[in-house]
């Protein structure tokens, strides 16, 4: 096991935190791989939502998250999401695409598949 010894005025807990997943998962396919398609995902969702549901659907940057009743729980969503069409119009976007659905070219390839969560419905994926 590693030890790691810094001052608390070097890093943040947050910090060191960071750096030890990032460092030991880096390395893991899956997770390369979803990194890597993260923001083409976002993207892909924010576009299709704004054209669905509002204009003004927006997706924002999100960093690490952490209650200040509980600080030692943390959670990294994906994005912040408005929609000012709900009643509560702020909520978090945590994406997941699994890692066997990879080589899937296109969301209209992957609703083919029968085990994919999703299915096509007049041309939409729901």
């Amino acid at each position: 096991m590693r030890q790691l010894v810094c001052s608390s005025s070097d890093l943040s807990v947050a910090a060191v935190i960071a750096q030890l997943l990032n460092e030991r998962l880096s390395n893991v396919s899956s997770i390369s791989h979803g990194k890597r398609n993260e923001g083409i995902v976002r993207s892909l969702y924010s576009r299709k939502l704004q054209n669905l549901v509002h204009r003004k659907f927006m997706i924002y940057d999100s960093k690490q998250i952490v209650n200040a009743n509980v600080p030692y729980l943390g959670a990294t969503p994906d994005g912040k999401v408005f929609d000012p069409t709900c009643v509560s119009p702020f909520g978090l976007l945590e994406i997941k695409w699994r890692y066997s659905f990879r080589n899937e070219l296109s969301i209209e390839r992957a609703c083919d598949n029968p085990v994919f969560p999703c299915k096509m419905d007049d041309g939409i994926p729901k």
